[in-house]
Formats: structure tokens, C-alpha cells, sequence
């Protein structure tokens, strides 16, 4: 059987050097932000009834700034 853990995207392929790591980094902290709202989202009592507090307002705005960072 095949190990594709070491397989790359082509995407991936096309971006070397300090290119491929600034996608790395803004993808971490896609992730990082996505993250911090989902947990908050499952601990917070009035999150899991459905509906958002402060906190999880403020962290869905973080996690949608991120994503618009990574996507310009």
C-alpha cells in the first residue's frame, strides 16, 4: 500500500520557498481563528441553544477577517 502522507497538492507544488510558507502561515491562522470559534461554540451554554454571545460574535468575525486575508 501506498504512504501518500508525504504526497503533496498540486497547488502546493507550484509554491516554494518563502511563498509556501506565507500560504502555511495565513492557512494556520484560518485555522487557529475557525478553531477558537467552534470550541467556544461547543463550551458556551447559550452557543450550543443557538444563539451567539459577544464572545462568539467577536470570534466568527475573527475567523471571517481571516478568511478574507487568505483569500486576497
Amino acid at each position: 500500500m501506498e504512504n501518500i502522507s508525504h504526497k503533496r497538492s498540486d497547488a502546493e507544488l507550484e509554491l516554494t520557498g518563502p511563498v509556501l510558507t506565507r500560504a502555511r502561515l495565513i492557512e494556520g491562522s484560518v485555522q487557529r481563528s475557525y478553531n477558537a470559534f467552534i470550541a467556544h461554540a461547543q463550551a458556551c451554554i447559550p452557543c450550543r441553544a443557538g444563539v451567539d454571545c459577544d464572545e462568539a460574535a467577536t470570534l466568527r468575525q475573527s475567523w471571517r477577517l481571516a478568511k478574507d486575508r487568505a483569500a486576497s
